[in-house]
């Protein structure tokens, strides 16, 4: 895109906004949604798996 061939629809986490090159346009309602899975085994869950899994529904929840 900073070579001027091309438009992304990039999530805000993804945003360089010092990138002097691009220019950044919020995309209105309606939002683009995306799906985000997680897998873990289901045998051996460790105690990190679980607590990121937490901490994901928790972002996912106040972005809601």
């Amino acid at each position: 895109m900073a070579s001027g061939l091309g438009v992304g629809l990039i999530p805000r986490l993804g945003l360089d906004p010092s990138a002097a090159e691009t220019v950044l346009v919020p995309v209105g309602p309606p939002r683009p949604a995306r799906y985000v899975g997680v897998a873990t085994p289901r045998t051996r869950r460790s105690p990190l798996a679980g607590a990121v899994t937490d901490a994901l529904r928790q972002a996912a929840a106040a972005v809601r």
